[in-house]
């Protein structure tokens, strides 16, 4: 299946050897399936990945959640305040952090040293998610039509025969 979106992926992971790893595993999976990957940049914590994310920077994050500075969970809050669609998988060595991570809606949780096998898994089952087509509206408005990604309404008002989409920027459709 020939890839449409560049995929960059996120690797955060104090430890160089875990990061290394992971970062390996990921290229040859990308290589075995012939398909193209845009970046992966590796972030010793999560401070410094915060100090340049922005939304959709990064299609896919692998998070270490035991780190020294600012832990994994609690930089996966701080991204989700900024981009709720990154798929997020938390990398640790232990599974007691699993059910602390659910609120934050994580796309998988792997335990350290993971096989290449289940991240293969994990990376087949990313790459479907990231070339979903969008689900969009279609709204028309005078003689233009208009496809809204659903992700960017905030809300659909009725009023007698026209109808009010409000997007999450603030701005406005009237039909």
């Amino acid at each position: 299946m020939p890839q449409e979106t560049p995929c960059n992926i996120a690797i955060v992971d104090d430890n160089r050897m875990d990061s290394w790893r992971l970062q390996h595993g990921i290229h040859t999976w990308f290589g075995r399936n012939n398909l193209p990957l845009e970046n992966i940049i590796c972030f010793p914590d999560g401070s410094s990945l915060l100090e340049v994310f922005e939304a959709e920077k990064f299609q896919l994050v692998f998070m270490d959640i035991i780190m020294n500075s600012l832990n994994g969970i609690d930089t996966a809050r701080k991204l989700r305040d900024t981009d709720s669609n990154a798929l997020i998988v938390f990398t640790t060595s232990s599974r007691d952090y699993a059910f602390d991570t659910f609120p934050l809606h994580p796309f998988d949780y792997l335990v350290k040293p993971c096989s290449q096998e289940r991240l293969d898994y994990v990376l087949s089952e990313a790459v479907k998610v990231i070339e979903a087509p969008e689900p969009f509206l279609s709204v028309r408005v005078s003689r233009s039509v208009y496809k809204i990604p659903l992700r960017k309404i905030s809300v659909v008002l009725s009023n007698d025969h026209f109808v009010e989409v409000v997007m999450s920027d603030g701005n406005c459709l009237l039909c």
